[in-house]
């Protein structure tokens, strides 16, 4: 059982905000943008909790919020027979949803949920009268003559009840239940009754800012090793116990004789004297104590600490470091979660058992496993960047497990792979309120050509996102350019103007070629992420590369005009130029846009108009045209920018002002 949607309302940052999820996800955003928020949420839809008016949405910062209701709804799916068994009429459903809300102003949260009853049963059900509740079930029977005859001749509300639920519980009348919307689960999800919600679903969250030593440490309540390993232990206790009850019985009785015969021995002697004085005040009248000694049971409770065994020293968690704590937990997380496997292992034939029904009760001990979320808050938090490329791993590994879901927010690429780029969920907050994106890998290859374009999307994404553009799922703006060279010089010259691209929060990244930007143009801005393209128009390298073979360079020459006349086809249309004009055609002067740009040849033909850069180059004697990033970046560094290209210059300020539009 997992969740499948979540629905957010006047929670924190979301207004209003409706997220879609898979086995895995991960949250990305500015700080603030509302990603911990869904986590937060979620914990509170599921474990629970207070909240107060500062949990409430309000923007501006100032309005009131009196009377504002957060609402967290829930649509939960893959429910296995157990859950369905559990959850009673919420479970009958392919999907159940949950929604638990709170008004400000008002007392405990109201929880619904989306229940599946029969069809005109309600009028049952509501009937005041037992008489009038015979009379509605004997309607229904006409109508449904597979609904039982009550076995009393005079049926109680109960017993109807039971013949009504028997029947909706028969999948033969699935097709036949019908919904209930926001039907009151309060009892039914932990009020005042059990929750049977939490019996299928645990949810463990992880908060960055957390004592990572308390949350592994001991099984405090709340803790992250209380969500794990609490009810295991508390089970392992109790059955514990009761075994030894029962190998115990006789020493409980003789304890039991023991202390009713002392008690009954010391209070005899002071009914004795209370009597003899009594018997003067009323004549005839007497008291007893009667001694009534309750059936002792030991009841101890037993506790977990964590100790960490390092370099043959021996030491309480909270004494490492937080490194090795975040590897405490990330352990846990691995060897904690429920699978097939552990019940597997734990399940032992018990004497004179059949196998079949030892197979029968393994069986039901792997429904009986409840799914798991897990929730955490920064990852990457303590860890070397070896260790949180290898965490994110093991949580992807977790969240194929059919039993567990992991959600993270995080700030770390680290977290975002290839193979999950479709779990990825990019927040933005604008004017106060949080917003949420995410693509597909089909929707990608939909726009470049339909459904035959998926592999070319697919090679893109794992050959690219790893080593160039998973920084810019980060970014407040990204910048596409063609190679390494262009981004050492953007960079470095956006230093020297006093206008850094990081400071803006504006990533450039480098695609190896003009043929490898659209893809990734198309998936960051259907993630929501402003983007600058700058490619080169090649006007001039064919000639320049064969020289002395006019046949050849015109063969070239084509291939590049082809290459360019396609770039600008699916560039964003662009309404003003600050350098050059428009519209652009292969072979035209060097064009700066307010959303792309586009140099004539490529941008060592705009470098060489820089004369203090080209003198930099021969005073470092570096080669013209090497295309050395590293070289590019020191030339840049030693020029002067009062003599830089007008067109480079321009490119940086249009980039700037790119972001501030975004």
């Amino acid at each position: 059982m997992k969740i499948s949607h979540v629905t957010i309302q006047n929670y924190r940052s979301i207004e209003n905000l409706d997220v879609d999820l898979d086995d895995y996800a991960s949250f990305v955003g500015a700080n603030g943008s509302g990603k911990s928020s869904v986590l937060y949420a979620i914990n509170w839809l599921i474990n629970g909790g207070n909240l107060d008016p500062a949990d409430v949405h309000s923007c501006p910062a100032d309005e009131n919020v009196e009377g504002k209701t957060v609402s967290v709804t829930a649509v939960f799916t893959d429910l296995n027979t157990r859950d369905r068994e559990r959850l009673e009429k919420y479970g009958r459903g392919e999907t159940v949803t949950i929604r638990r809300s709170w008004s400000v102003g008002d007392g405990k949260p109201k929880i619904v949920g989306s229940a599946m009853q029969g069809p005109n049963f309600i009028s049952v059900r509501t009937a005041g009268a037992v008489g009038d509740a015979r009379n509605a079930y004997g309607a229904l029977r006409a109508i449904h003559s597979d609904l039982e005859e009550p076995a009393e001749r005079l049926p109680s509300k109960d017993d109807l009840e039971k013949l009504l639920t028997k029947w909706e519980n028969d999948p033969a009348h699935k097709d036949d239940l019908v919904a209930i919307d926001d039907d009151d689960a309060s009892n039914f999800f932990g009020f005042d009754g059990q929750n049977r919600l939490k019996q299928c679903i645990r949810l463990v969250l992880v908060p960055a800012a957390s004592d990572i030593a308390s949350e592994v440490a001991g099984t405090k309540r709340g803790s992250a090793i209380n969500d794990l390993i609490g009810v295991l232990m508390m089970n392992a206790g109790s059955t514990a116990r009761e075994k030894w009850i029962v190998d115990h019985a006789a020493e409980i009785q003789e304890l039991t004789d023991s202390m009713k015969t002392g008690v009954e021995t010391a209070t005899g002697l002071q009914a004795t004297r209370i009597n003899e004085r009594l018997h003067n005040l009323i004549s005839g009248a007497a008291v007893s104590f009667v001694t009534d000694v309750p059936s002792w049971v030991p009841s101890p409770t037993p506790t977990v600490t964590t100790d960490v065994v390092l370099d043959g020293i021996v030491n309480d968690v909270s004494k490492q470091g937080h490194g090795i704590q975040r590897a405490v937990m990330i352990a846990m997380f691995q060897s904690l979660t429920p699978d097939e496997g552990s019940a597997e292992q734990e399940h032992v034939v018990e004497e004179g058992e059949s196998d079949e029904d030892a197979a029968k009760r393994l069986r039901h001990a792997k429904e009986d496993l409840p799914a798991i979320i897990i929730c955490i808050e920064e990852p990457e938090i303590y860890q070397h960047p070896i260790r949180a490329r290898s965490f994110a791993r093991v949580l992807v590994e977790l969240s194929k497990n059919n039993k567990v879901q992991v959600l993270v927010a995080t700030h770390s690429p680290y977290f975002v792979r290839p193979a999950d780029i479709e779990a990825l969920h990019r927040f933005t907050l604008s004017s106060g309120e949080s917003s949420v994106n995410q693509t597909k890998i089909d929707v990608i290859a939909s726009v470049i050509g339909g459904a035959t374009k998926r592999a070319q999307v697919e090679k893109t994404v794992n050959q690219q996102l790893p080593t160039s553009f998973s920084e810019g799922f980060f970014a407040d703006a990204v910048v596409l350019v063609e190679g390494d060279t262009d981004k050492a010089v953007l960079e470095e010259l956006a230093q020297k103007l006093d206008k850094p691209f990081d400071a803006a929060g504006i990533s450039v990244l480098h695609m190896s070629g003009k043929g490898n930007l659209r893809i990734p143009a198309i998936m960051l801005q259907k993630l929501g992420i402003p983007t600058y393209v700058v490619a080169d128009g090649d006007a001039l390298g064919a000639a320049r590369k064969h020289p002395a073979d006019p046949a050849q360079a015109a063969i070239v020459r084509h291939s590049h005009q082809r290459a360019t006349d396609d770039l600008m086809i699916w560039l964003p249309v662009s309404i003003a130029a600050t350098q050059g004009s428009l519209p652009f055609a292969f072979g035209d002067e060097t064009v700066v846009c307010e959303n792309y740009s586009v140099w004539k040849d490529d941008i060592e033909e705009e470098l060489a108009n820089w004369p203090t850069f080209v003198a930099a180059q021969s005073a470092n004697s570096h080669e013209v045209r090497k295309k050395d990033m590293l070289a590019y970046r020191v030339d840049v560094v030693a020029s002067d920018i009062a003599d830089a290209p007008a067109s480079l210059v321009a490119l940086v300020d249009a980039i700037h002002a790119f972001r501030e539009l975004a």
